[in-house]
């Protein structure tokens, strides 16, 4: 018996040995991006930022920085946040004005239309300001992650689960929340997650965890066994290998 992690955003699953490890179905090769706020913006740690004159420009610079959500401000908004009080420190966008390295960390938001961000916000939606300039966009927009999600920067968004289940409950438990078992067929994917299990196991529990392989058996002249994920896609589609010898099995 083993527990588990769920990952939600772009929600696969990882199941632990003592732990297993989820994430949303909506699979690395079809990140979209969701409008989920109207009029605000998430104030989660930025890690990039831009002037699009499109929302499309913005998904896509959001994208190619591994980025898991995003603020835009389309042009059509104005440049001035409607919601302080006089509009006493909100300057609008100063676009001929090179700013400051503490402009862009404090007040990001009057220089620039796009922000991208490192984590999206979980349910509670803690970290949003009202501003009428902007639009919130996530990969994880319905439902958001819950409170107790962690955010694995340029992956996506994980639960863990304490209590031991085996391989086919928790793949079925991933189901259940429209995941699946997370894979680690990239080297980022394998150092990431295994830094996350690390840190969620006590010392009463191995260092172990499935993950999302299943075993086929390939038609042909001679018996073969394939192992391949959730999404159907074999080893053979991944270059990176660090296995066990032995493994996997």
């Amino acid at each position: 018996m083993k527990a588990f992690l769920i990952v939600f955003a772009i929600f696969y699953v990882v199941y632990l040995s003592a732990d297993h490890i989820c994430e949303n179905t909506n699979t690395e090769h079809l990140l979209k991006f969701h409008p989920t706020r109207h009029c605000q913006r998430s104030n989660k740690s930025i890690v990039a930022l831009g002037n699009f004159r499109t929302v499309k420009e913005c998904e896509d610079f959001a994208r190619e920085s591994h980025a898991l959500a995003f603020n835009y401000a389309p042009a059509d908004r104005g440049t001035v946040n409607k919601y302080e009080k006089g509009n006493e420190t909100s300057k609008g966008y100063v676009h001929n004005k090179l700013p400051s390295g503490k402009d862009i960390i404090e007040q990001s938001e009057e220089y620039y239309n796009c922000q991208v961000l490192q984590c999206p916000e979980i349910r509670n939606f803690s970290s949003m300001v009202n501003d009428t300039r902007f639009e919130y966009y996530s990969l994880f927009a319905n439902p958001p992650p819950p409170d107790n999600a962690t955010c694995v920067p340029g992956l996506g968004m994980f639960i863990y689960f304490d209590k031991p289940e085996n391989f086919s409950r928790a793949f079925n438990i991933c189901r259940e929340v429209n995941g699946s078992l997370a894979h680690i067929l990239t080297e980022v994917r394998t150092n990431s997650l295994s830094k996350l299990i690390r840190s969620k196991f006590n010392s009463t529990h191995r260092e172990m965890a499935f993950i999302d392989l299943k075993e086929k058996e390939q038609n042909g002249t001679a018996p073969k066994f394939i192992f391949e994920t959730s999404e159907n896609f074999t080893l053979d589609c991944f270059p990176y290998r660090a296995w066990s010898p032995g493994f996997p099995r």
